[in-house]
């Protein structure tokens, strides 16, 4: 056999003979390269006599076949060496030509709920797996979601029995929650039922207090779920950390914005994936280890802008979870505590300190659901509260390369694969997108797909100005909704004309979005 660095041997000719001729062919271009530079007469001469020898010896009509055959070698080469960081379709001669082991294949799918959000993804090791499964059986792999509910909720509790079905082992790595919103929580206990769901590993969502926990209630109080709903996000609202408990996870993480003072609170090591389980993981940060502290022993945590290291410790660049709060005002939550005691009849400034008991939380969203809804209203509008988005792409994404298997798309510089998650982030607010650009900073052009923060409301973004420059743009949500009208058409026209690709995910199963891609890092 021929070398790999070498155009394969042509039919009816010998693997001796045809490295032969290929060496000739190399000589000739030394020898020419060598009069040009009229240097070193001596080894000229050799050269062109070796040559000669040959050349003889092959036969003119395969010397020509060597001569074609190198030209053309040599310029695929250098085609493939120039898209090493490309992002390529599958249908790219170059795309899977290029691609070195190990390589990263990871699956995402934008679920069909409609008015609500469910992103499922995993990160699996690649082997000749094209189109990578949500199963967990083959290769090592993480397993995630992103926001778990929708309005109605008949919805997602479609969708999560399907993906049950799909996890032959029932664990799931990682769940985000982006915000406490009713329609992205309420599918929680049928995702995580003891016996009948997933078991989940690590919960992440965001560091909201009280005060702002309850301004949230008032927000979902504005609308009515089901029984069931509204029973586990208020049981939510009271206290998260039981709530979530009572599903078993290893720990719970809350993120914390860094915008505050550092808690106090006794410092603790990140947190990390469970010791026996492959890939492992670590939550570190920009360079450095997280500020992380205990809340409730060693299962419950807050962390200071930290990063989620899949695939730790392998000898090539890995997968990033990456989230960021973006908090509410805190001029807004003051409003929400001054109108909600008055409503109430309590002395001025006195919310914060009476709510810090659960028990007046519990009378709160049990006995005065209408008295938080309306302090919502008057001093909050239709605004949004604290949440968490969530970067999911390549670890050294400069170094990678990448092979989009679906949805089809153009060729691309780098290698632009990662998924933007908001939540009801406030990225119209000039400081909100100051911080979440110094926050993600060079990973935002590696962003391929974008999901628009609170279903494509035009409160939460500025047509304008979108931040980044996605392949595609996502919104959550039904076309046809009591009391919403998202997405709002002047964002979409805007998607539109920067992209040309903007996809409504409703409640639709056809409407789903499913994407697929391959990562390699052809120096390490």
């Amino acid at each position: 056999m021929c070398s790999k660095t070498d155009p394969p041997t042509p039919p009816g000719a010998t693997d001796d003979d045809w490295r032969a001729a290929l060496q000739a062919e190399r000589l000739r271009i030394d020898a020419t390269l060598m009069e040009i530079g009229l240097k070193d007469r001596t080894r000229l001469e050799v050269t062109m006599k070796e040559y000669i020898q040959l050349r003889n010896r092959v036969g003119e009509q395969l010397f020509y076949q060597a001569n074609k055959a190198l030209s053309e070698w040599e310029e695929r080469q250098k085609a493939l060496k120039d898209a090493d960081h490309m992002r390529l379709p599958f249908e790219d001669w170059r795309a899977w030509a290029r691609v070195t082991r190990p390589a990263l294949a990871h699956r995402r799918l934008q679920c069909s709920v409609g008015q609500g959000g469910f992103h499922v993804g995993i990160v699996r090791e690649c082997t000749d797996s094209i189109l990578p499964t949500f199963s967990e059986a083959g290769t090592a792999s993480v397993f995630y979601v992103y926001d778990c509910g929708s309005e109605p909720r008949k919805h997602v509790d479609q969708v999560i029995a399907a993906l049950i079905r799909a996890r032959d082992g029932r664990s799931l790595d990682f769940l985000f929650l982006s915000h406490f919103d009713r329609d992205h929580m309420c599918g929680i206990p049928r995702l995580l039922a003891k016996m009948q769901g997933l078991q989940v590993d690590t919960v992440v969502l965001p560091y909201v207090d009280h005060v702002e926990r309850l301004l949230a209630f008032g927000r979902s109080a504005q609308t009515r779920g089901g029984a069931e709903a509204n029973r586990f996000f208020a049981e939510m609202v009271v206290d998260p950390v039981a709530t979530l408990q009572e599903f078993g996870p290893r720990q719970i993480i809350f993120v914390d914005s860094g915008e505050e003072p550092a808690p106090d609170l006794s410092p603790s090591e990140p947190p990390r994936g469970p010791v026996d389980r492959l890939p492992s993981w670590k939550a570190a940060g920009h360079g450095r280890s997280p500020p992380s502290w205990s809340v409730a022993g060693q299962s419950v945590f807050l962390v200071r802008d930290p990063t989620f290291d899949l695939f730790n410790g392998n000898d090539f660049g890995g997968w990033q979870l990456v989230p960021f709060v973006d908090r509410v005002s805190p001029k807004v939550v003051e409003n929400f505590k001054r109108v909600a005691e008055a409503l109430l009849n309590w002395e001025p400034r006195s919310f914060a300190k009476k709510v810090a008991d659960r028990s007046v939380r519990c009378e709160l969203v049990t006995r005065h659901r209408s008295t938080m809804a309306r302090a919502y209203k008057h001093s909050f509008e239709n605004k949004n509260i604290t949440s968490l988005c969530l970067y999911s792409g390549p670890a050294k994404p400069k170094e990678a390369g990448a092979v989009q298997i679906c949805p089809r798309s153009s060729p691309a510089d780098i290698a632009k694969v990662a998924w933007m998650g908001t939540g009801d982030a406030n990225l119209k607010d000039q400081h909100s997108i100051d911080r979440f650009e110094a926050h993600y900073g060079n990973l935002i052009p590696y962003i391929s797909t974008f999901l628009l923060p609170h279903h494509g409301s035009i409160h939460n973004s500025d047509p304008q100005r979108l931040i980044s420059t996605a392949d595609r743009w996502v919104a959550a949500a039904e076309p046809r909704h009591d009391h919403f009208k998202h997405p709002a058409k002047v964002l979409v026209d805007a998607v539109k004309d920067r992209s040309g690709d903007f996809r409504q995910v409703k409640s639709d199963p056809q409407s789903a979005l499913d994407e697929a891609v391959v990562v390699y890092w052809p120096r390490c």
